[in-house]
């Protein structure tokens, strides 16, 4: 059975994914997880396949300093990705 996991957030949201997709990754399932860009190593580093938006979380709340512009990208980026993220492609 294949198991796509949308994990996005802070570093310590995607850890917690991280966790579950190993788990279910021991228990034989297919896990992949989806993240923004700058988790992709992290999620790497773990063994489990990754794809990713073309979204760096931090660049854009780190540009916006998480006003209200880092949450119209963040869902902007949502929208565009959710679909693509989820099928796996």
């Amino acid at each position: 059975m294949a198991i796509r996991i949308l994990a996005f957030g802070s570093r310590g949201d995607v850890q917690s994914y991280i966790a579950l997709g190993f788990g279910l990754q021991q228990a034989g399932f297919d896990v992949l997880i989806a993240t923004a860009l700058n988790f992709k190593s992290f999620v790497e580093s773990y063994g489990l396949p990754c794809l990713t938006t073309k979204v760096d979380l931090q660049q854009v709340a780190t540009r916006s300093r998480g006003g209200h512009n880092a949450k119209w990208e963040f869902l902007k980026m949502m929208l565009e990705d959710t679909l693509r993220l989820s099928e796996g492609g």
